[in-house]
């Protein structure tokens, strides 16, 4: 996390991707970067729109202890809509430093372009919310399965090359093959 705090800060209006294969700790990083945000007294908005009522345990283990007040989290068991965030977001008495959502495919996609362009419209509207809310914005998706012998590239993002294009900053993870495997 160190790495990661002396490489970037996220700053107003841009928007951030983490992205990897399913199980390989993409919400357990995202909630990571929340927590030590929202333990420096700074309020963060995670949207759970993938695991739901499992989030608050999940935090309270990595934390050792209960949520910060200041880690708001959105769960919903519908598809979410970037203006729907946007209103959320305006809504809320205290606007918070950073927005996460988890994850980009379960958010409502227009999908009469195909998943591609569905993708290409739904990443396009969420740079749209993070300027129009002036906030940055730290999205989960998801990477195509890999060969486990090579790092992931950016062609490996799964469903737009947008997911590329569009974000300022690309974090993409992969498991580190273990000793003697």
């Amino acid at each position: 996390m160190a790495e990661l705090d002396e490489l970037f800060t996220f700053l107003p209006e841009q928007l951030y991707l983490i992205a990897a294969p399913t199980f390989h700790g993409k919400t357990t990083l995202a909630l990571n970067i929340a927590a030590k945000i929202a333990s420096f007294d700074e309020r963060v908005l995670f949207c759970s729109l993938e695991q739901g009522l499992f989030i608050a345990p999940k935090i309270r283990t990595i934390l050792g202890g209960e949520i910060p007040e200041k880690l708001m989290l959105l769960e919903s068991d519908e598809f979410l809509t970037s203006d729907v965030l946007i209103t959320y977001i305006e809504s809320l008495a205290l606007r918070p430093r950073l927005v996460v959502i988890d994850h980009l495919h379960f958010m409502d996609k227009d999908l009469k372009n195909g998943i591609t362009g569905g993708i290409d419209k739904l990443i396009s509207n969420i740079q749209l919310a993070a300027k129009k809310t002036q906030l940055p914005f730290l999205v989960i998706s998801h990477l195509r399965k890999l060969n486990d012998d090579r790092a992931p590239e950016l062609d490996d993002l799964r469903d737009s090359s947008s997911l590329s294009q569009i974000p300022s900053v690309v974090i993409q993870m992969k498991k580190r093959k273990e000793e003697g495997t």
